[in-house]
């Protein structure tokens, strides 16, 4: 377990953006900020931006996708709360600004996705960095949420790491087209933690946490069973209504305070066509099921299942090797789950890396020049006349 450990940390760190990786993401961002604000704020709207998502909870990868949210500012007055609806319209502004993204020599792979959240996906031409653009609700609860399990799990983020790649490089995160979602992943892995914590033989390293979200998952029965985070960790019965629909439960749920059973009652109802889905409770929101989407669900849980027989297979390699005083044969216990990431990344790194190094040499000798044109007395320290008056003050 302690090569799994070191591996795992190993992987964590290498994945992680770099120096020049964060300088060219925080420069793609302000220039889609920027191209939003300018392109669509002109009218009589005033428009308001913010990066949202692995970006903003520190949970980035170097390849990840750069979230921008997008909103009329008035939605924030407590009186002018945006119903349901008034994010499908707003997809009537962000058409064009999809239009206006197109015809520029700076964004290609621009899509538009006029759902009921509007979505727009872009690439900057040069650095190759994935751009989303959407008009949604606010996640500061579930930022609230992911932080706080981040403060009480240490461990968290290089978990998230290893399993975002092994699901991404197999297409198994994104939620269109049957994925589980970065949010979802997380809180899987939450869950499996804070059952873990609760067990007879608790996981306490890292790799010993891997290998039991592997477990877990691979035997947790989600055609029965659904799982919660809040107030703890468990699992809930899912039921089946053919006759009977569950609101008189979710009602009376409601009357005793207890809105997380409520919403387990909405959320735990068996598909008829799809009884296989994860019921997965958003501790930011009950009456929101972060599986219920997950069409490949079947598929994810088969390759978990698959995964976990093949690591158990390479510890006991390494064990029965070490016994014999040799040495192991392969060349990574990661490799299973993240293949040659490596490999896979190193073209895409690389053309951010230079992007974001060539970017910030440009910042550098803008500020220089900004700084030649200061006077002398203020270069060398000494207070001008306004300054000595604020000082005296």
């Amino acid at each position: 377990m302690e090569r799994l450990d070191s591996e795992i940390h190993a992987f964590a760190a290498y994945i992680s953006p770099t120096t020049a990786e964060s300088a060219a993401r925080d420069a793609i961002a302000s220039r889609v900020r920027r191209f939003i604000e300018n392109a669509i704020g002109r009218s009589n709207r005033k428009i308001h931006t913010d990066v949202f998502g692995s970006e903003q909870t520190g949970l980035a990868l170097a390849h990840s996708d750069i979230d921008i949210h997008v909103s009329d500012r008035k939605w924030t007055q407590y009186d002018s709360q945006p119903k349901f609806g008034t994010y499908y319209s707003f997809g009537k502004i962000m058409k064009p600004l999809a239009e206006r993204l197109k015809n520029t020599s700076e964004w290609i792979c621009v899509s538009f996705r006029h759902s009921a959240y509007p979505i727009i996906n872009a690439q900057h031409r040069e650095s190759g960095i994935d751009v989303q653009i959407v008009c949604a609700p606010p996640t500061i609860p579930q930022q609230e949420w992911t932080a706080k399990y981040m403060n009480e799990m240490p461990n968290l983020k290089a978990l998230y790491s290893v399993l975002r790649v092994m699901f991404g490089v197999r297409g198994l995160v994104d939620v269109f087209n049957g994925g589980i979602g970065s949010y979802g992943l997380f809180m899987m892995l939450v869950a499996a933690l804070k059952r873990g914590e609760r067990s007879t033989n608790p996981p306490v390293t890292i790799g010993e946490q891997l290998m039991h979200f592997l477990k877990f998952y691979a035997h947790f029965d989600m055609q029965k069973r659904g799982l919660t985070l809040s107030p703890v960790a468990k699992p809930f019965l899912k039921h089946d209504f053919k006759d009977a629909p569950p609101t008189p439960y979710i009602a009376a749920a409601k009357a005793r305070g207890d809105p997380v059973r409520a919403g387990q009652w909405a959320i735990g109802r068996l598909r008829p066509l799809q009884p296989y889905l994860l019921s997965l409770q958003d501790p930011a929101k009950p009456t929101n099921d972060l599986g219920r989407k997950s069409n490949a669900m079947k598929h994810i849980q088969d390759t978990i299942a698959e995964l976990s027989v093949a690591m158990q297979e390479n510890i006991a390699a390494i064990e029965l090797a070490r016994a014999h005083g040799s040495a192991w044969e392969g060349e990574s216990l990661l490799e299973p789950l993240v293949g040659r990431a490596h490999e896979i990344f190193a073209d895409r790194r690389q053309r951010v890396e230079e992007w974001g190094k060539a970017a910030a040499q440009s910042h550098s000798n803008k500020a220089g020049r900004g700084r030649a044109k200061v006077p002398s007395s203020q270069q060398d320290g000494v207070p001008q006349k306004g300054e000595e008056i604020a000082q005296a003050s």
